[in-house]
């Protein structure tokens, strides 16, 4: 669909620049956004969503429900997440099976460079995220649709610093 989301999180230095242009870069008509002039704009969820909305103006409320509603009527979304520490909680051919799903359907396979393009680039992830996985640094984000994956963030977490290695 037409969702997308721009996680900036764990940067040496803050972007000041995007938090003074975010108004041009993302305009309020096109984008739903929250952002804070710290550091790094992001959305603090200390308690629970429905906290967090309660603190919203009855617009922005709207506004979200509004936009919510063409994702919940086309399936049921959920995250998987594989986080360092707990990298063994799902077995490594779910993981990728999952990838291989996405990349193969992607508009990178089409260009030609998705991590399925080419199978020794595929067996290349394959034991990447195998030895992730075994030293407990893989950080790896699945969202299912009905269980039907549709989108991943690869990465891992070494000497406290996420890397980012594929997105699809």
């Amino acid at each position: 669909g037409d969702w997308h989301i721009l996680r900036l999180a764990k940067l040496s230095t803050p972007l000041m620049a995007l938090v003074e242009r975010s108004a041009e870069i993302f305009p309020q008509d096109r984008f739903l956004q929250e952002t804070h002039t710290a550091e790094v704009p992001y959305i603090s969820l200390r308690d629970s969503w429905e906290e967090y909305l309660a603190e919203r103006s009855a617009s922005f409320r709207r506004n979200l429900r509004s936009r919510e509603k063409k994702p919940r009527q086309a399936g049921a979304v959920r995250f998987v997440e594989v986080r360092p520490g707990d990298s063994a909680s799902i077995g490594h051919e779910q993981l990728m099976s999952w990838l291989a799903s996405i990349a193969s359907s992607s508009w990178k396979a089409k260009a030609g460079t998705a991590i399925t393009s080419s199978d020794r680039v595929f067996r290349y992830f394959g034991d990447l995220v195998e030895r992730w996985q075994r030293s407990g640094i893989l950080d790896l984000c699945v969202l299912l649709l009905d269980d039907r994956p549709i989108s991943y963030v690869l990465g891992a977490v070494y000497a406290g610093q996420f890397m980012e290695i594929d997105v699809c």
